[in-house]
């Protein structure tokens, strides 16, 4: 059995709900900035509310925490499945203090930070390009959404979702959660101030300096590293073999006869990595 961070697991009986102050103890204990910490019992969406909040003068860093979400939503608009208590779902409200063209970096940020935490705790956790967390079966255990969010007068900032299915035991078919993969049940306080951390830390070497650290972490994370991969877009589909990143954090395909293909987005479904596609 895998050895998994004390810190991060609930002891039987222990109650399962997030609280303001154990946040806040978690960011004084891990040494983050001061971080605002809000909590709700439900919310149409923790990325919307942290747009309303900046909107109405909250300034960066705050972080937005829910038990529910009555309209969660992914990348490209998609419905988040969120209506249930004991998951993640929060937002860091970010500044944003770097040129625009490292902004496309930020969800391959915030998923190496999620990684990181969730790897070092005992959980076996893949990464999917651009913003997907896996089990190390294929089966979806969260993901990434970043929006902007307007902070006047200021630079402006970002709303940094988080999604991760924690102790949920029933699940849409083809998703899993942290308690139904390691068999315990966690702790989210701890989890959601750890993940933060993590993302503020990579965020901060980002706006230092540059990408390159996050690409070379971020591709040293990627188990399927020259796997051939299929990248669904609207225009069709294109086959490769996933050679890494570029300078822009997009997927570099070789895709033999046509060379070296870049994708800024799209669904990547993986061939020969789980024996199956996802």
């Amino acid at each position: 059995m895998a050895a998994f961070a004390q810190g991060f697991l609930l002891d039987t009986g222990s109650p399962d709900r997030l609280q303001t102050d154990a946040l806040r103890a978690e960011f004084l204990r891990l040494g983050s900035p001061e971080v605002e910490v809000v909590v709700h019992s439900r919310v149409d969406s923790t990325n919307a509310l942290a747009q309303r909040m900046a909107a109405e003068g909250q300034g960066p860093w705050a972080l937005i925490a829910s038990e529910e979400q009555s309209a969660g939503r992914g990348r490209r608009g998609r419905q988040w499945d969120s209506g249930r208590a004991g998951d993640l779902y929060l937002t860091l409200l970010a500044p944003l203090p770097f040129p625009a063209a490292l902004r496309p970096w930020v969800p391959l940020v915030a998923g190496l930070g999620a990684w990181e935490v969730l790897r070092e705790a005992g959980a076996g956790v893949v990464l999917k390009w651009p913003n997907d967390l896996l089990g190390d079966d294929g089966a979806k255990l969260g993901g990434i959404l970043v929006e902007n969010a307007s902070c006047p007068p200021g630079p402006g900032a970002l709303a940094v979702g988080v999604g991760i299915n924690v102790n949920s035991l029933s699940l849409p078919e083809n998703a899993t959660s942290l308690a139904r993969m390691t068999g315990r049940r966690w702790n989210r306080n701890s989890l959601s101030g750890a993940i933060a951390s993590r993302i503020i830390q990579w965020l901060a070497c980002l706006a230092r300096e540059g990408p390159q650290k996050v690409r070379e972490a971020w591709t040293r994370a990627c188990p399927w590293l020259g796997e051939a991969v299929v990248v669904l877009t609207e225009g069709g589909s294109v086959e490769g073999r996933f050679v890494g990143l570029d300078e822009s954090g997009r997927m570099v395909l070789d895709t033999g006869a046509h060379g070296l293909e870049a994708f800024s987005a799209g669904d990547v479904s993986l061939r020969r990595l789980w024996g199956a596609s996802h």
